[in-house]
């Protein structure tokens, strides 16, 4: 049996932010041991006054950095003589204001500079991996101590919060990933290329992502996922959860204290419950390589996110909700202090006293962990959104040759954007490449920006098409040729 008190902290220096998702558990691990540290922050533009302590991996934001000292620290560990933790290091901190920076090493190993003026670590990616975590606390506590800058570094205490008297309201969200499909698998990104809109994709650009409005009743989020997923159905592609790329089914948990929305900490009892009722069974109900560490989350302003679960979970629309409700009832209990007791792993039992599900709602949710769909699999069917292929005409694919010089990202770029188009007939196109000294000048397609020229291939034959030399090497502005080629497909073969 599971004895645990559930609460909600909001201690200043485990607040994070961050895209990575081992940094919380570097926090949630670590952070008590380090109570004079104010905030952590990764992957974040470097700002010398703002509240953050501890970079990790910074972006520049027009520093030069000028360091006036060295210091190698050992740390007798065959580990840091063997394998490097240390990932990922902006080197253009260049610009106006020069910063004196204490240069740093750990056993011949550059890891980062700190700058006391300003009271700011600057430090390479030590919690990029899960593995690594145990040795990136050896090297910081190695750092601190060698610096002496536990006692310089601004006081913050480590408190928990107390239960507010004022009302607090819950709400839920999400932002499932599923891999994408026409035929053959569709990069997202090629046709939804947004980080921000209801219908995205992912960081990595392969996952499609959605991002259904929040509520406070799980079932009015389930409404929004149909109605993105309608969306995805009506543009002609299939939703699927596979193998192809790793999909993660974070749940979004926001908070108001009466009128105020402010971020909250999931204390480690909160997680634990989180993990033993709802992520340790789905975390790898579909391929997570690299993801789906226990207790993972990530502080947002407007409170946080649990990122443990897989997709699997918003493959049917009943799990889906009642995985919510797992997550709200339990953090109910979180906002009250309660105490609560359950086996380990949960019983169904438990699912009704503790996650206040129905009798119902928990057979159905352990029957489906227990006996899940083995991926690949469509998700449209679960969601009454069933694609219609009876009625759909043969189309064909874009063929596409790539003549002369073309950077291999590039190429890749267009053949996948290629992939994506269906048309009535097979079409072949060679993309021939202009010369360098040409400047900035397209023949067959005009496009944004670039000179349209005449060339005796175009002339003469259809299925050719210039593309200057900028455009072939540029893997920013490649994008600009899509649809003055789609344009130039449908005049020219009816496509």
């Amino acid at each position: 049996m599971k004895r645990l008190r559930l609460e909600l902290t909001r201690d200043r220096a485990r607040y994070v932010r961050s895209p990575s998702e081992a940094l919380p558990s570097f926090i949630r691990r670590y952070a008590q041991k380090f109570p004079y540290i104010r905030l952590f922050a990764n992957h974040c533009t470097a700002w010398l006054d703002s509240p953050f302590s501890v970079y990790i991996y910074a972006e520049n934001n027009g520093i030069r950095l000028r360091p006036f000292a060295l210091i190698d620290i050992h740390i007798d560990d065959e580990f840091f003589n063997q394998v490097s933790i240390f990932h990922d290091w902006t080197n253009n901190f260049t610009g106006f204001e020069i910063v004196d920076t204490i240069k740093l090493k750990i056993n011949g190993i550059f890891v980062g500079h700190y700058l006391p003026k300003h009271k700011v670590l600057l430090l390479t990616d030590f919690t990029h991996k899960y593995d690594n975590l145990t040795h990136a606390y050896k090297a910081l506590k190695a750092i601190v101590r060698v610096l002496g800058i536990d006692t310089n570094w601004p006081n913050c205490k480590v408190e928990k919060a107390k239960n507010p008297k004022v009302k607090i309201d819950i709400t839920l969200g999400c932002d499932p990933e599923f891999m994408i499909r026409r035929n053959t698998w569709v990069r997202a990104r090629d046709v939804y290329d947004s980080l921000e809109n209801p219908i995205g994709c992912d960081g990595a650009g392969t996952q499609l992502e959605l991002r259904p409005d929040p509520s406070s009743n799980p079932r009015i989020v389930i409404s929004n996922i149909k109605r993105l997923l309608k969306r995805v159905k009506d543009d002609g592609f299939d939703v699927q959860i596979a193998n192809e790329a790793p999909l993660g089914g974070h749940i979004h948990v926001g908070f108001k204290f009466g009128t105020k929305v402010k971020p909250v900490t999931p204390s480690y009892p909160l997680l634990t419950a989180y993990d033993d009722f709802l992520g340790k069974r789905t975390n790898r109900l579909c391929y997570r390589e690299g993801y789906g560490e226990l207790s993972s989350f990530e502080t947002k302003d407007w409170g946080f996110e649990y990122r443990t679960p897989s997709a699997a979970i918003f493959a049917h629309p009943e799990i889906a909700r009642i995985s919510m409700k797992i997550i709200k009832n339990l953090t109910k209990l979180a906002t009250k202090g309660k105490q609560i007791e359950y086996n380990d792993p949960p019983t169904e039992d438990d699912y009704v006293k503790i996650a206040k599900l129905t009798r119902k709602e928990a057979a159905m949710f352990l029957e489906f962990i227990n006996n899940p769909p083995k991926p690949p699999y469509s998700i449209l069917q679960f969601w009454k959104l069933k694609l219609n292929n009876t009625r759909r005409k043969k189309t064909f694919p874009l063929e596409i040759i790539f003549a002369d010089e073309w950077n291999h990202k590039i190429a890749n770029k267009v053949a996948d954007w290629a992939k994506t188009l269906r048309l009535k007939k097979p079409v072949k196109l060679v993309l021939f490449g202009l010369r360098e000294n040409r400047g900035k000048v397209t023949s067959g397609i005009r496009v944004k920006g670039y000179k349209r020229i005449s060339h005796t291939y175009t002339e003469n034959d259809k299925r050719k098409v210039g593309i200057a030399w900028h455009l072939r090497q540029n893997l920013d502005d490649v994008a600009k040729i899509f649809k003055p080629l789609r344009r130039y497909i449908k005049i020219n073969f009816g496509g």
